[in-house]
């Protein structure tokens, strides 16, 4: 199963790859969600961070 994180579509295991310090659980909890953007919190804080 695919999700789209920071736009574009990434399996579970390449975002492991990518954020191996984040818990998976914490990229795809739907309440953790944005309703604007839809796109996690976290994902928006490794990126501001990281590039």
């Amino acid at each position: 199963m695919r999700k789209r994180i920071g736009g574009l579509p990434v399996s579970k295991k390449k975002s492991r790859k990518l954020f191996p310090f984040v818990p998976i659980e914490d990229l795809y909890l739907p309440e953790l969600m944005s309703p604007l953007d839809s796109k996690p919190a976290e994902f928006n804080l490794i990126v501001d961070i990281h590039y």
